[in-house]
């Protein structure tokens, strides 16, 4: 219901707002009820109920049209289902977006993840045409609800898998709040609620999942899981290309343990299954560019901007983190807020900042390097890794009680 009425809202409009609402309430009994039966009390419950009742307003208002680079994300998506090729030359005139060379060089991760609800969207609308609906062009407003609704799912999905992630470096309370301000003091909101047509609600989840996959990893550094961690962290190079630096991640803890030794055969099979698992997720983009550009890896935007896309020589290192025309900080203090906890946790768990440090830094200097640094979107896969940082700070805070870390919650502007 929550899915059908997101849907029907382009066409019917302002007044299934009330409905959302009650099918969302709805929801949320029922979450609730499902927790109790699983054994929980009330006090176990809250975060997740209070996360899910955050999202609500989110879930009713958020828009529903692609707009910007979205329209280069869905002409994949759309040139599969209707076309079952990559000439993008149609797509881009249906979706009214003038692309001379009709070549796309964003990342395929985002429509990939999008398909499961496309799909059957397409499938619904197949059908009608039995009861006399016209043949769909695949740019009606259903399509692009979408992609927008599976972007708010996935991202939703993404800010539960991390408050139960961070619960290994804090209590629920504290996990609870630093999700919430990885969400709304980061460039996560914007992306959820106002161009949720674009990558950025995706990479989140994929970044989700490559930490989660790490922690289990780092639990248990076999064959199976090593597997898993590649794979996660080839999904995240689908989404956003730049994000395949964090395969260093697992890959330094693996590393780690093959140079401590005495058994170095455990964690050689292990860092062999963890790099042929992210070659394999990563296929599908290497033979999309191999198609489209006639070569398996490449630097995507510098394909429309030339040599100057990148200025490796003079990073903006101080300006990516401090300008006023987009620093991240200035643009998220929650940002900074969860970079000193992340000194602070550094004296807690070492293990964890040891091999984080050399992925927040590489993407640190990556994002000042490139002409337009201002754009702090692009540390969108990374605000998962600096969330614990979050978590060890509000520890202390959340013992008070509910008031207090609200406010400071609230006390957090973003701009974006």
């Amino acid at each position: 219901m929550l899915a059908i009425l997101d849907l029907a809202r382009p066409y019917v409009g302002p007044e299934l707002r009330p409905w959302q609402w009650a099918a969302a309430l709805a929801t949320l009994a029922a979450l609730g009820v499902a927790l109790r039966e699983r054994g929980l009390r009330l006090r176990e419950a809250l975060p997740t109920l209070a996360l899910a009742a955050f999202l609500i307003p989110t879930y009713v208002d958020h828009s529903r049209n692609m707009e910007s680079d979205g329209i280069h994300y869905y002409s994949y998506l759309r040139s599969a289902l209707f076309d079952r090729d990559l000439d993008l030359r149609n797509d881009y005139e249906l979706l009214g977006w003038a692309n001379p060379s009709h070549r796309n060089v964003l990342p395929i991760g985002a429509p990939i993840l999008w398909s499961p609800l496309v799909l059957a969207v397409h499938v619904a609308r197949e059908a009608a045409r039995l009861f006399g609906a016209g043949a769909p062009s695949g740019v009606e407003p259903v399509y692009q609800g979408a992609v927008c609704l599976a972007t708010l799912a996935y991202g939703a999905a993404g800010l539960f898998l991390l408050s139960d992630a961070l619960r290994r470096w804090a209590f629920a309370a504290a996990a609870f709040w630093a999700t919430v301000l990885c969400w709304i003091g980061s460039p996560l909101r914007f992306y959820l609620s106002v161009l949720p047509g674009l990558a950025h609600g995706a990479e989140f989840f994929a970044a989700v999942l490559v930490l989660r996959a790490y922690l289990a990893l780092r639990d248990r550094p076999d064959v199976p899981r090593a597997a898993w961690a590649g794979a996660a962290c080839g999904l995240l190079f689908l989404v956003r290309s730049q994000d395949g630096i964090l395969l260093s991640l697992p890959a330094l803890e693996l590393g780690l343990r093959l140079a401590r030794g005495p058994d170095r055969r455990g964690p050689t099979r292990a860092l062999l299954a963890l790099i042929g698992a992210f070659v394999v997720a990563a296929l599908p983009q290497i033979l999309v560019w191999q198609a489209m550009f006639g070569v398996p890896l490449l630097i995507p935007h510098k394909v429309l901007h030339g040599a100057q896309f990148m200025h490796l020589d003079h990073p903006e290192l101080a300006g990516t983190l401090l300008s006023p025309r987009g620093g991240l900080f200035v643009n998220y203090p929650a940002m900074l807020a969860a970079t000193v906890g992340l000194a602070l946790l550094a004296f807690r768990d070492g293990r964890y900042m040891a091999t984080i440090l050399p992925a927040l830094l590489a993407g640190w200097y990556v994002n000042s390097t490139i002409f337009d640094w201002y754009h702090v979107r692009r540390f969108t896969g990374l605000v998962p890794f600096l969330a614990p940082g979050l978590a060890r700070l509000l520890t202390p805070l959340a013992r008070t009680g509910v008031v207090l870390p609200a406010l400071l919650t609230a006390t957090f502007p973003a701009k974006g």
